[in-house]
């Protein structure tokens, strides 16, 4: 079972973020042996482990993503306790789990909400969806980078066209078109690789709010659908005017937007 810091669990991997165990309420939640929950959630999700993310109500906040490579792993040990985080932890009583070395306690309770969830004494981690998994989202954006990727060409075939002086050239609006969905499928590359970085890196300034950097981050993908839809309208006003070979990669690139338009609406990148 894969779980996050007060933001999500998910059979796998959890991510932590600053968020403490009063983000649940105690009278709302009633405590549940962890080793009884445990294996219900993985029953339900057909594995032996689960993930979890932090629950901090980052379900819809931009800093929802900062979990997506850095879920925990929740397992149960066959001696009756239990491993999360990287630890084990032994039974301690009253449906409570102590760690190795004593000084934190862990408690599976399920809120009101109907969310499940594991506590500890600074943070709380809620079960992650099996679309917020990491190699979900990366299969995911595969589909989008590899068709953008070959955006490169439309560039360097026309060139070739000019070089070549053919005679048959689409129309001004096909061009547009075609230039505007290699934008848009590049600038879409672009934001994707900055993000990579912005993970991997520093995201301590995230525990004070979204930084201004990160938000001028976001204008990218909002920029890369707008030059999407407008090709799109200007490829079907143009169709009958391009080449075969043109009009199929044409619809490949419109295609390879849905995952990303996918990708950016599940980890609330779209917008301010």
């Amino acid at each position: 079972m894969v779980m996050t810091a007060t933001t999500k669990i998910a059979v796998g991997d959890a991510s932590r973020s600053e968020a403490t165990a009063k983000a649940i309420p105690t009278h709302a939640i009633r405590a549940k042996s962890l080793i009884q929950v445990a294996r219900e959630v993985c029953q339900t999700l057909g594995r032996t482990s689960s993930d979890a993310r932090t629950s901090k109500g980052y379900s819809t906040t931009v800093e929802k993503i900062l979990v997506l490579l850095g879920p925990s792993r929740l397992s149960v040990t066959s001696d009756g306790g239990v491993r999360f985080g990287g630890k084990p932890w032994t039974p301690d009583g009253d449906g409570r789990y102590r760690s190795e070395d004593g000084l934190d306690r862990l408690v599976f309770n399920e809120g009101t909400d109907g969310h499940l969830y594991i506590v500890t004494n600074n943070t709380a981690y809620q079960l992650m969806s099996y679309w917020e998994t990491p190699m979900v989202n990366l299969v995911v954006l595969l589909v989008f980078l590899v068709p953008a990727l070959t955006a490169l060409a439309v560039p360097l075939v026309g060139l070739w066209r000019r070089l070549r002086r053919r005679s048959a050239r689409p129309t001004p609006e096909w061009r547009v078109a075609r230039g505007l969905l290699a934008g848009a499928s590049l600038l879409g590359i672009v934001f994707l690789v900055a993000l990579t970085f912005t993970l991997i890196g520093d995201t301590g300034d995230f525990l004070y709010g979204t930084p201004l950097s990160f938000q001028l981050l976001l204008a990218l993908p909002v920029l890369t659908l707008v030059a999407a839809l407008a090709a799109a309208g200007l490829t079907v006003r143009s169709w009958s005017s391009a080449g075969l070979a043109a009009r199929i990669h044409q619809v490949v690139l419109l295609v390879a937007m849905v995952p990303l338009t996918w990708f950016l609406v599940q980890w609330n990148l779209l917008g301010w």
